[in-house]
């Protein structure tokens, strides 16, 4: 897994801003169902996602 982990971080072929996208996708699908479930208002909700997305992009 560290391999993999450490190839992907060296890899320098340009589809990183792709990647980091993917990756920003999936923790928003992710968080949002977890999110609404307890019930949290939309704007909470969205400030829960952009706080996700703000640390995704570093």
């Amino acid at each position: 897994m560290l391999k993999c982990l450490s190839h992907i971080l060296r890899d320098d072929s340009g589809a990183t801003a792709f990647e980091c996208g993917l990756i920003a996708v999936m923790v928003a699908v992710v968080a949002i169902p977890a999110v609404s479930a307890t019930g949290l208002t939309l704007e909470q909700i969205l400030d829960a996602v952009s706080a996700v997305l703000s640390i995704a992009a570093g």
